[in-house]
């Protein structure tokens, strides 16, 4: 197996982002390209990261492949990747997995290709009511001014607004952000119903570390159910993850 991928800065970031969620990832790769799909271990968030083939400068597959890292380690790595760098995974034939950045001269690193059994989560089908599409960086800057007010975030769609509200209450302070269509805030809004759903606020916090590559966010929201963050990365890729409501 090699992949190689033109900025090595995305997989920095996503995983930063994925790393929070979990300790362990098992990529599986095949034809058709390279995808994660992950639990974490509470079971509140769900990641997916999938990017196709054609994404790849170099992706030397026989048909289906497979290489498990600790995402600590991993992402220890991919933290010294800068501007201008492409990365290289390979795997070795001492059963390791070689990381390369190819720009500023050419460095690489090894950590164990881990034998990490695949999570066997069912495909979810979410017929959410509630669409929007927004930058990455609005969705990351409102939830930080939310995390120190509340560990719970609300998120209120008003359809005939076309608006999503985000508050957070505490015992002292209160905030609330209105994200709406006629102030630039959403690029696009779509709603069915009139929809709240409650989150801890920490998982939000940390699943938004990837707006710093991704070139938009979809939001889906429903009436208590999960909320889907679809981060569309360069080259046709995307980071999801779904965030379980929270229940009083």
């Amino acid at each position: 197996m090699r992949l190689e991928f033109r900025d090595a800065r995305v997989w920095r970031y996503s995983m930063i982002s994925i790393a929070k969620i979990i300790d362990e990832a098992a990529f599986q790769i095949d034809d058709s390209g390279l995808r994660l799909r992950a639990l974490d271990p509470s079971n509140i968030v769900l990641v997916e990261f999938v990017y196709p083939r054609e994404a790849f400068t170099v992706y030397d597959v026989k048909s289906k492949d497979y290489f498990g890292v600790g995402m600590e380690d991993f992402t220890k790595i991919l933290k010294r990747a800068g501007k201008g760098d492409e990365l290289i995974l390979e795997k070795t034939q001492d059963g390791r997995l070689s990381i390369v950045f190819r720009g500023r001269g050419f460095r690489r690193f090894m950590i164990p290709n881990l034998d990490i059994p695949v999570q066997d989560i069912p495909g979810l089908s979410l017929n959410l009511p509630v669409k929007a599409k927004m930058l990455p960086k609005i969705l990351k800057d409102v939830v930080k001014e939310m995390e120190p007010i509340s560990d719970t975030i609300v998120f209120e769609a008003v359809p005939e607004e076309e608006k999503i509200i985000v508050k957070a209450s505490g015992d002292i302070a209160e905030a609330e952000v209105e994200l709406s269509v006629a102030s630039g805030a959403l690029l696009e809004f779509e709603a069915a119903s009139h929809s709240t759903s409650s989150f801890t606020v920490d998982y939000l916090v940390n699943v938004t570390d990837a707006a710093q590559v991704s070139e938009y966010v979809y939001i889906e929201l429903g009436n208590d159910a999960p909320i889907k963050l679809e981060y569309g990365l360069p080259q046709e890729g995307k980071l999801t993850f779904y965030v379980a409501p929270r229940s009083e």
